[in-house]
């Protein structure tokens, strides 16, 4: 079996499952997800994968755990082990990724591996993309609502703006980690795409849209949705994933939803900038989307 820790917002869920689904795949065994940390995580929304995707995956027992990690599996002395960068006390079968970039060490690992990481790059599960696909087709059926903002999108040349900055900007922590996508950054993106798609419309979703609403003005059509808040924020990555085109922020959130479109001729604007210190996410945004 493969046990892969899950944590953090949706984005980052779906980022663990991947890299757990593959590598499980890879050896033809199955995967279990480690979801213990949500008892005690207040961010976001919970665990949320089991709730909209038709994921294949069950939840690890605290026995599951045990019998891959041993000793290591109290999550004090897996924080330790990471903490005191203690790499060898690991062992064979804990692979804890180490910052952000892709390693080929991950297919090095088989069968009882235990992951522990963000995994934040296509390269881990581009080899399984359909069937990552396939996991991510979401099981759950959009209220009239939803399904009349699809209708709109469907029917233009729609570009998805991803606007993050909720947690970015109230979190003193994240604030120092993650680079803040500004208008600028908004307005060069969406001239980038437009000179090549001239009859476009915008559709906004964000987690601060009074801000996006005051700030970004844009010289073509734009729509700006604000009714999915909360645990319906799901709804967004859904719509999002059905524009022909995205400018995304420097969010998970927003890189699933672009690399979910099927459109064999779109595209996808990333921010350069990722973080504000010295971690390496070079490797997070493919390399067919356009930076800026």
């Amino acid at each position: 079996m493969i046990i892969s820790q899950i944590l953090g917002g949706l984005g980052n869920q779906m980022f663990q499952y991947a890299a757990g689904r593959a590598l499980s795949c890879s050896v033809s065994t199955n995967l279990l997800l480690d979801t213990s940390h949500f008892k005690r995580y207040k961010l976001h929304n919970g665990y949320e994968l089991n709730s909209f995707f038709n994921i294949h995956a069950e939840e690890a027992s605290n026995s599951d755990i045990k019998y891959l990690l041993g000793w290591r599996s109290p999550k004090l002395v897996r924080r330790l082990l990471k903490r005191l960068n203690l790499g060898a006390l690991n062992g064979s079968n804990y692979l804890l990724q180490e910052g952000f970039a892709y390693s080929s060490r991950y297919l090095e690992y088989g069968d009882n591996t235990y992951l522990s990481g963000y995994w934040q790059s296509n390269k881990f599960f581009r080899h399984f993309d359909s069937t990552i696909r396939s996991d991510f087709s979401f099981k759950v059926s959009p209220n009239e609502k939803v399904k009349r903002i699809l209708e709109r999108i469907l029917s233009c040349e729609s570009i998805g703006v991803h606007v993050r900055r909720g947690d970015y900007v109230n979190v003193p922590l994240n604030k120092e980690i993650f680079h803040i996508c500004g208008i600028n950054y908004f307005s060069n993106s969406l001239h980038y795409i437009i000179k090549q798609v001239p009859l476009a419309k915008a559709f906004v979703f964000s987690d601060d849209p009074i801000w996006c609403q005051k700030n970004l003005h844009f010289p073509v059509k734009t729509e700006f949705i604000a009714n999915n808040p909360g645990t319906n924020s799901f709804w967004d990555m859904y719509l999002l994933s059905f524009c022909k085109h995205q400018i995304i922020s420097n969010s998970s959130f927003g890189w699933w939803a672009s690399w979910l479109n099927n459109n064999p001729n779109k595209i996808v604007v990333a921010p350069k900038k990722w973080f504000n210190n010295n971690i390496d996410g070079s490797e997070i945004v493919p390399s067919d989307w356009h930076r800026i």
